[in-house]
Order: C-alpha cells, then structure tokens, then sequence
C-alpha cells in the first residue's frame, strides 16, 4: 500500500498557479495501477481517495501508520465502488460481491480489508473514498440494483444526468461519508462547470471514462474551489480522467 501526501492551498496561491503549477498541485496520477493499492491524503477535511486493481494475488491493507492510528479503520470510514469486472472485498473474514457498479461501505473500527478479481482478464476496478468517522456504522453492501436514482439537469443546458444514491440517509446511512455514482445523458456533458462563491465541506465526485478535459476546466474548478474550504483534486486513471471535486 502507497500513501501520498497533498496539502492545502489557499486562494492566494491558486490564482498565480500556471498550467504546471496546477497540476502539480491538483492531479494525482497512478492511482489505479495493476496489482497494487494506492492512496492519496488530502489535507482538506483529512479525505483519502484511493484505487485498486486486483490481479492473481488479493491485495489487503488495515494498517494506521499513513493516517495515526494503530489501524486505518480507528477513526475512519470508507467507501469503495467496483468500477470494474466481478470482484470481492473481504472485510474482517466477511466475504461482499461486487458486481460492476456495486458499492460497500466499511464503517469505523474495521480491522482488515482484502480486495480482489474475479476475472484477471477481466479485473476489478475499486475507487475508495475516506473520510473520518466520529462513529461506528455497520459495513454493508449496496448493490446497483439497490442505489436511489434521481434525474437531474436540463437538456437544453447540456447537464441532463442520473445520479445513483449508495452512501446516503435514504439509502444507506453513515457517519459523515455520501457516495454516488452519475451518468450523463446522451448529448450532455455531465454538468456546467462555472465559477461559483459557496462554503461547503469537501467532496469527491469522481468522473470515469472520460477521455478528454479541455484545460480551462482545471483553470476554472481552481478558481471555483478556491473560495471553498478545499480545491479540486484530478486523478488520471488507466490513460482517461477521473476528477475528484471539493
């Protein structure tokens, strides 16, 4: 298991950031690489994004070391979803399926977690999100077939999407972690991204499969997040772009 560390940066900073200054900054890369687990800290609200990609071997972690803890489930709560083929997480000697689009959520005081693939033709894909957790939830799976779906957007504006609820109130409940996967409608580009002047916590809201991002959009969520507590963070996932928004 890898752990990289990113640091804050306020507003003062962000806009005499240049093109290289940004993403040095804001992209996180390697994330996702086969038969290995990797983590990136961000400083905003004590997040970790993460993935993973199983190959003939189970991948396990469970160690607080990175996180200053005696086990990386201490004081935390996580969710991962299977953006990949047929896989399984192990938590605790607990065996959960995940079929594509599956998401499990492991509450606070976990104390191993194993992942791996059903198919190394085929493998999983987990992004894991984490947060701290003041505390304990059960761990549960939530299966696609499970997720609370809400239409959102407007065609006319490019935005038209779906948004699949797993980790939520409605859904299934948590500490302080929300966790949803969206799917743009045909024709429309997910959402308009526009300078914006709002306090929120930080989140990650995580675009797969996207193949190219114009440049103006890291210029532009960078300016936005700076008036936010944190500013977004890009991950580059297998050669397409995974962004992750605070």
């Amino acid at each position: 298991m890898a752990m990289e560390q990113r640091y804050g940066a306020g507003p003062d900073q962000i806009d005499g950031m240049n093109t290289s200054q940004l993403r040095e900054n804001f992209m996180v890369e390697g994330l996702f690489t086969p038969g290995q687990i990797s983590f990136a800290y961000t400083h905003f609200d004590r997040m970790i994004v993460g993935g993973a990609i199983p190959g003939q071997k189970a991948l396990g972690f469970g160690d607080g070391k990175d996180v200053g803890t005696n086990l990386f489930f201490d004081a935390r709560e996580m969710g991962v979803a299977n953006l990949g083929g047929a896989g399984w997480i192990e938590v605790d000697g607990t065996r959960y399926e995940l079929a594509n689009r599956d998401v499990l959520y492991i509450g606070r005081g976990a104390e191993t977690v194993s992942l791996g693939s059903d198919d190394v033709k085929s493998p999983a894909r987990f992004y894991m999100n984490s947060v701290p957790a003041g505390h304990s939830v059960p761990t549960r799976l939530i299966t696609r077939a499970e997720s609370k779906i809400l239409e959102m957007g407007d065609t006319e504006k490019s935005n038209r999407r779906s948004l699949a609820m797993y980790i939520h109130p409605e859904v299934a409940p948590s500490c302080l972690l929300l966790m949803g996967i969206t799917d743009p409608a045909k024709g429309s580009v997910w959402k308009r991204i526009a300078i914006s002047i709002f306090r929120m916590k930080t989140g990650l809201c995580t675009l797969w499969g996207v193949w190219t991002i114009p440049a103006i959009w890291l210029w532009q969520m960078a300016m936005s997040s700076c008036r936010r507590p944190g500013p977004f963070i890009w991950v580059r996932a297998r050669g397409r772009m995974v962004l992750c928004g605070a």
